[in-house]
């Protein structure tokens, strides 16, 4: 039987289900190279990571930095998200996995529910090819014990032992460029990296509440129904935008309706 399929926005990613990965041994996409405002590509130390958990690299892997995510997302530049959105459709038809995981749609980072958008269109297309292929996301910002009560009894689950937690624990603290990350992860607060945005902070805290080092020995898949997922609130990334605008740290603020639906109703299409 062949691997699961990982697709995920950013390296470091996979550090949420590390035990599920080492279990699995899956097929790895990452869509950027975790650059951020840094510059810095992180894929060496996800590659690190998952060699170590013995996952293979997909197709898809740190193919676009953030920054020209983020102008193609600006710019309305449509067809980069429905290539990238395509050549995982192939690569899933040609290596047929049972099922997909990955970053759930949050509503935190633009990056990461463009993600699961282009996970659903390429599901879709491979399963319209004759790839039954199922279909899972995992939260980033939230304990795994908080998936939604409906769908408990369908969701993947996994507890790791202590070895393992411990094994994941340290693989965290030796990633360097998710240090900020992994204090926010271990502590169930992000008031560190927003410091300067309180109001900003508590949004964001209720949503870890209940995260720390022990809750990070529950991994859960929940299955994804494309259906559920989009609601009327105005997702945070476009609050957080508009005061890193503000700041003069951005030129522009990614918002929804304006920016990402164009892109969510192509890979609709796909």
């Amino acid at each position: 039987m062949s691997r699961p399929a990982l697709i995920v926005a950013h390296p470091g990613h996979e550090m949420m289900v590390l035990g599920w990965v080492e279990s699995a041994r899956p097929r790895v996409s990452i869509l950027t190279d975790g650059s951020g405002r840094t510059g810095t590509s992180r894929i060496a130390s996800s590659e690190k990571v998952l060699r170590a958990a013995n996952a293979d690299a997909g197709s898809v892997f740190g193919v676009i930095s953030d920054p020209r995510f983020y102008s193609a997302v600006l710019d309305g530049d449509v067809e980069l998200f429905v290539d990238i959105a395509a050549r995982l459709a192939d690569d899933l038809e040609a290596t047929r996995p049972p099922y997909v995981a990955g970053d759930a749609r949050e509503g935190f980072n633009p990056t990461h529910d463009i993600c699961r958008m282009i996970i659903n269109a390429a599901v879709a297309r491979a399963n319209r090819g004759g790839a039954p292929i199922a279909n899972y996301a995992f939260f980033l910002f939230a304990p795994h014990e908080k998936c939604p009560p409906e769908r408990r009894e369908t969701a993947m689950w996994q507890t790791l032992g202590e070895e393992q937690l411990e094994r994941k624990l340290a693989t965290a603290r030796a990633y360097p460029e998710l240090a900020a990350e992994a204090e926010a992860a271990f502590l169930g607060s992000s008031r560190r990296i927003l410091a300067q945005h309180s109001e900003l902070a508590a949004i964001v805290d209720r949503s870890l509440d209940g995260m720390n080092e022990r809750a990070l020995a529950t991994e859960c898949l929940i299955p994804v129904d494309p259906a559920t997922e989009v609601n009327d609130e105005r997702p945070f990334y476009e609050i957080y935008g508009e005061k890193l605008v503000a700041a003069g740290t951005y030129q522009r603020a990614i918002r929804y309706r304006e920016h990402v639906l164009p892109i969510e109703r192509a890979l609709a299409e796909l």
